[in-house]
């Protein structure tokens, strides 16, 4: 009042930040809410303040630390790709360069665990199957280290996997055997730079051929690779594989 000589905009009404699922605000006492230093950990701090931002003060917020941290991240990058000017892109920044890349975040995590979070891997990788990677490489690599803590502290069960270290034949059909080594036959032909949409239409021909359900191909599929019945798109996630490690582990050799 003093320097505006102004009346000051009181009361300020404010809601607070729940867990999803959670009809009660964070408590740190009651051991229910996320402190902010671990949050920073797994999230940069350019998207905490979007979060933050993005509506009224007086609007109740649910924050999804499992499901829902792909989709806030993804969010942001679309902001950041439709007006880097909006003010709440400057909010968010406050002048930083962004740690978040144009490269969806799923995509992201599926590649970093399927070359064994190796950085540099992804990146390579990343460069081979996604276009926005080319002009990202630094950023990519800023943004791996958030998402190794989220594999670490935050991200569901369903979306972890590492590629299976050990195959036993003993563990498939003879029908699931021959549907692998088919697979492997069609990827031995592929063309040097097949691309997620080629293993996709190599899958799904493979399917109608053999007239399967797609449970009865996806699940061999991801116990040879993952030993999980399910996991990331595989026509993409098949195109980022080795293609000698690929072609071997579907004949069940390595």
């Amino acid at each position: 009042k003093d320097v505006f000589q102004a009346a000051p905009p009181m009361p300020v009404p404010y809601d607070f930040v729940n867990l999803a699922g959670d009809s009660k605000k964070m408590s740190a006492s009651k051991g229910t809410g996320l402190d902010a230093k671990g949050v920073v950990e797994v999230l940069p701090p350019e998207v905490v303040r979007y979060f933050m931002l993005r509506y009224p003060p007086s609007k109740r917020l649910y924050f999804d630390p499992e499901k829902g941290v792909s989709q806030l991240i993804d969010e942001f990058a679309e902001t950041l790709q439709k007006d880097m000017n909006s003010q709440l892109v400057k909010l968010s920044l406050r002048s930083f360069e962004p740690t978040v890349s144009q490269v969806p975040f799923s995509h992201l995590v599926a590649t970093y665990q399927s070359v064994l979070r190796s950085p540099a891997a992804t990146v390579e990788a990343l460069t081979r199957t996604h276009e926005a990677a080319i002009q990202n490489t630094k950023v990519i690599k800023n943004e791996l280290i958030y998402i190794d803590n989220w594999l670490d502290k935050w991200a569901p069960a369903e979306l972890k996997f590492d590629l299976r270290r050990n195959i036993d034949s003993n563990d498939f059909t003879g029908g699931q055997k021959e549907l692998l080594a088919a697979l492997a036959a069609k990827i031995e032909q592929a063309p040097a730079d097949a691309d997620g949409e080629w293993f996709h239409k190599a899958i799904y021909d493979l399917k109608e051929s053999k007239n399967l359900k797609p449970q009865q191909v996806f699940e061999p599929l991801y116990m040879a690779l993952i030993g999980k019945k399910s996991g990331p798109r595989a026509g993409w996630f098949l195109s980022i594989l080795p293609r000698d490690w690929l072609i071997k582990r579907l004949r069940l050799e390595a």
